[in-house]
């Protein structure tokens, strides 16, 4: 009981003097970790303006950070924002965002609109992550959007809506994604 008492103490001083640090400006890097993750916490809880807010501060200060720029984008795709989250998205990928994460975004983004062109990526997303809710709940929002409509949705059908060729080429990598 004493030791954890002592480690909790322990813990708590080391917090107190980072924060000294970041506030002299001795740890600036800490400090810009620490904004971060007050976004990310912010975006998960759904404040997406007091996200929005620290992550502006915190691309301005440091352009070609990824972390803050995907969350752009997820703040951007939330708030209904899609043009915005597509160019952010791009400027991720282009600062060196993983092409799996960005194909994940990418297909997030175009879930709303084409759910069709978006389900075979997401599909395979939920079978590498299971524990995504994020795409859990695209997936289950567009399938039931898709059995509410009274178009029938056949897999050919769907494939000429979306282009007229039956193929759709990912922005992100340029490879055929979202189709089998």
């Amino acid at each position: 009981m004493i030791r954890r008492i002592h480690r909790r103490a322990a813990r708590g001083l080391v917090a107190v003097v980072a924060l000294g640090l970041v506030g002299r400006g001795l740890m600036p890097g800490l400090g810009r970790e620490i904004r971060l993750r007050r976004a990310e916490r912010a975006v998960a809880s759904g404040r997406l303006v007091e996200a929005e807010d620290q992550l502006q501060r915190l691309i301005q200060e440091k352009p070609d950070e990824v972390r803050a720029r995907l969350l752009g984008v997820e703040v951007a795709r939330r708030s209904g924002r899609i043009t915005e989250a597509e160019e952010a998205l791009q400027r991720a990928v282009e600062l060196g965002l993983p092409i799996e994460t960005g194909r994940r975004e990418h297909a997030l983004l175009t879930a709303g609109h084409d759910f069709a062109a978006a389900e075979p990526s997401l599909r395979r997303w939920l079978a590498d992550h299971p524990d995504d809710r994020e795409v859990r709940r695209a997936l289950t929002e567009g399938l039931a959007r898709d059995r509410r409509s009274d178009a029938p949705r056949g897999r050919a059908v769907a494939d000429k809506e979306l282009n007229g060729r039956g193929s759709r080429r990912c922005p992100i990598d340029g490879t055929s994604t979202f189709l089998p």
